[in-house]
């Protein structure tokens, strides 16, 4: 409402107070609203206890956080800084006072800093861990893929909206579609098709299904693939025609074979060579 930065001092806040109250006050034309809205703004910012709330709020953080040390700190550097500009600091014993005072804030400040860098390092050795832990779950994962079923991937699920105008666009021309179950059986039938977006998974490109930069399945933060972090595989998005018989209902689940994840690229020989992915 004051319109000032996030460090102003209240010095600062009165000043801009001042200015907005001439053109908000009823008087000069502006609202009652207004002005009292502005009036709740510098009471708020003046006060310490309000205004450390209000900053708390605003950066979504606890209070007595050292986001929040750090900006009533930085706030005691801007005072201080005013109150020289502004000739107040007179006499020796008030520049002695001025400059204890200075120290005491950067000193602070730069305790809290040390203790950011501290929890930063913390953090990011947590995220390693928690890296390492996905990574070795999502390789188990991919290695009983490997010894199960050939190494097929798994089935990937997409839902489709149809609408009546899709399904009059899909069967307008009719046709015959010939495909082979699974099982080897014929299942064509008079039918459309439409498309629809799935997302798969597949071998990452850049590692190949290893999970690591080198090669070598070593849990090391350092030694994972960047693009897949250590999994091995990447969800990719792909087109899958989808053949519809004419008189489907409403809710019918369709199944469409070989579409799902790509298969695991297994093993071939114990020097690591890579054998071919399984079938979809």
């Amino acid at each position: 409402v004051v319109d000032k930065h996030v460090t102003a001092s209240h010095r600062t806040v009165r000043d801009a107070f001042r200015r907005k109250a001439k053109d908000a006050h009823p008087d000069r034309g502006g609202t009652s609203e207004g002005f009292d809205a502005l009036k709740r703004a510098q009471d708020v910012l003046i006060d310490d206890n309000g205004r450390a709330k209000l900053d708390a709020k605003l950066m979504d953080v606890s209070i007595g956080s050292l986001s929040l040390e750090e900006l009533k700190w930085s706030r005691e550097l801007v005072r201080l800084a005013e109150e020289e500009e502004a000739g107040e600091v007179r006499g020796a014993e008030a520049v002695l006072a001025s400059a204890r005072a200075y120290a005491v804030a950067e000193r602070a400040l730069a305790q809290i800093a040390v203790k950011k860098k501290k929890d930063a390092a913390k953090l990011s050795e947590d995220k390693k861990t928690q890296l390492l832990s996905l990574a070795a779950t999502k390789r188990r994962k991919n290695a009983q893929m490997a010894s199960q079923n050939d190494a097929k991937g798994e089935d990937a699920t997409a839902t489709l909206l149809l609408t009546p105008e899709m399904l009059d666009t899909v069967f307008q021309d009719g046709g015959k579609e010939s495909a082979l179950g699974r099982d080897g059986t014929d299942t064509s039938r008079s039918a459309g098709g439409v498309s629809v977006d799935a997302t798969v998974e597949t071998n990452c490109p850049k590692c190949h299904g290893w999970g690591e930069k080198e090669g070598h399945w070593t849990m090391a933060i350092d030694k994972l693939c960047v693009k897949c972090d250590g999994f091995g595989r990447v969800a990719v998005t792909k087109k899958v025609k989808v053949s519809l018989r004419k008189g489907i209902a409403d809710g019918e689940t369709v199944t469409v074979f070989g579409a799902g994840h790509a298969g695991y690229r297994r093993i071939a020989n114990a020097l690591g060579a890579m054998g071919d992915a399984g079938d979809a």
